[in-house]
């Protein structure tokens, strides 16, 4: 049986799955009920056949529209705008940094499809995990528009944790074990009656900030609140994720890493082809201390990660996931990445990640064009993923007091003297373009990426050019982590 609800009733119903107490109750439960969100059985498969676009073969006029608005966007149409397959680049809604590209009126999904279908743009490369979830994938296809990105379904895996979680158990994916509260009392209990650290997180999207790892009891409780009582990151589903934390083997504390793979078909056969490995630093403060933030910098390659390991790991982590949805009639298509830490996968991303794509497009030699255009034709694989030798790294510069309170408006200045370093791009993302000049927009404002032949001369690179950066005439004004690609390999991996 299938339920497909009307859509403004479905966004009102609450997951029915209620107060889920472990991942063996929710393999017992979920036969028994339907459970429905956002208009879509989760105990049933959902038939999607994905269309493929064989009028983007062998051609190199393609109008190609990169959705979004920060670093991540910047850097995917940088690297677009080099590519032998595209003709025109449209960015929506774009930054201070995309100005050339930008389409004027597009600020949300709505009018950002509309652009694309009055545009006649054939490829739309779609960024932000918000979008996915609404579903814009799904809406361009009905308009005959290739999407490079996952459907709304199968993006579920990213925005609504539960089941992306129990999809990981069900698939034989190592992953940290954790259970669902829709009650705050019973969620208080729990964390009064286990050990410390936790792993406390809010089931829905949340800009990446809404997990917390902690060890004190206080801030534990005080999160339970604010998720499950006061909405904070917009949940409103008055639930919670409780997990135990990752720790290696032997109990030593883990480091955690990420790595992302294009996923498509080539004909017939699923087809997965791992990037190169990349470590990124979500803290706001040295030393990884601070509130969580959209992410403060990232480098690429980790260097005790060669890749080879890296293609074993995506045997782990990705091919499960892949099969299993495929399994339940769900075809995945796009970037997937997963966090991964002591062994077990911490969750996954559906999408290019923020700030770790600005790396890979500063890494990448392929023509990111055709393996777009191969992931939409079932072609993929055609065109090898190729990396430089050598490292990238990305350090964001945010507006002070981020990601609590900051001011907007601030002129910025040191660009031109920041990008005249060797090795040194910087990418947009919370800015503006007003009369010539740039302008902050955002928490995250710039990312100063740098490669060099090894770690240690990108790292150099990029600090050396975020000293000449300044908003409203002063560095102090621009918050910044200084030990970005610093942490000391692990111990054991």
């Amino acid at each position: 049986m299938f339920i497909q609800l009307n859509p403004f009733l479905a966004e009102k119903m609450h997951w029915a799955l209620m107060c889920v107490t472990s991942i063996h109750n929710i393999v017992l439960i979920i036969p028994l009920v339907v459970v429905v969100r956002y208009g879509v059985c989760l105990n049933e498969p959902v038939k999607e056949a994905l269309p493929h676009y064989p009028n983007l073969l062998d051609r190199d006029d393609l109008t190609v529209m990169v959705y979004g608005s920060g670093g991540r966007e910047h850097a995917l149409a940088w690297k677009l705008s080099q590519s032998e397959r595209i003709g025109r680049l449209i960015v929506g809604p774009g930054n201070g940094g995309t100005d050339q590209w930008n389409a004027p009126g597009v600020v949300d999904v709505k009018t950002g499809l509309r652009c694309a279908v009055e545009q006649h743009v054939d490829v739309v490369v779609v960024g932000p995990d918000q979008a996915l979830a609404d579903g814009m994938v799904d809406q361009l296809a009905v308009h005959g528009i290739a999407a490079f990105g996952p459907t709304r379904q199968a993006a579920k895996i990213e925005w609504w944790k539960p089941y992306g979680k129990r999809l990981m158990h069900e698939a034989g994916i190592p992953t940290a074990d954790f259970r669902v509260f829709c009650k705050a009392e019973r969620a208080h209990h729990h964390i009064d009656n286990r050990s410390l650290p936790v792993v406390l997180k809010t089931p829905g999207l949340a800009a990446g900030k809404g997990v917390l790892v902690t060890d004190n009891l206080a801030d534990a409780h005080a999160f339970i609140d604010n998720v499950m009582k006061h909405s904070m990151f917009g949940n409103v589903s008055g639930e919670i994720v409780i997990e135990d934390p990752a720790y290696n083997d032997d109990g030593t504390a883990a480091t955690e890493f990420s790595m992302h793979a294009v996923v498509g078909k080539n004909g017939y056969t699923r087809t997965v082809l791992p990037f190169v490995s990349s470590q990124d630093y979500k803290q706001a403060n040295d030393g990884d201390h601070g509130a969580n933030s959209g992410g403060m910098g990232t480098i690429a390659p980790v260097s005790w990660l060669p890749q080879g390991k890296i293609n074993e790991l995506a045997k782990i982590y990705v091919d499960p996931m892949v099969e299993l949805l495929a399994k339940n009639d769900i075809e995945y298509r796009g970037i997937i990445y997963p966090g991964i830490m002591g062994g077990k996968k911490l969750e996954d991303n559906a999408r290019y990640g923020d700030p770790e794509a600005q790396v890979y497009m500063r890494l990448l030699e392929s023509d990111l064009g055709a393996v777009t255009v191969d992931a939409l034709t079932n072609r993929l694989g055609d065109t090898p993923l190729e990396w430089q030798d050598g490292h990238a790294i990305c350090v964001v510069a945010a507006a002070r007091g981020y990601p609590g309170l900051y001011k907007k408006g601030q002129q910025i200045g040191g660009l031109v003297a920041a990008e005249s370093i060797e090795g040194v791009k910087v990418f947009h993302a919370g800015t503006i373009k007003q009369d010539g000049d740039f302008y902050t927009n955002g928490g995250r404002v710039l990312n100063i990426t740098a490669t060099g032949r090894t770690p240690q001369e990108a790292n150099e690179r990029a600090y050396s050019a975020i000293q000449h950066v300044t908003f409203d005439g002063s560095p102090g004004n621009v918050h910044f982590r200084t030990d970005i690609g610093k942490r000391p390999d692990p111990v054991n991996f």
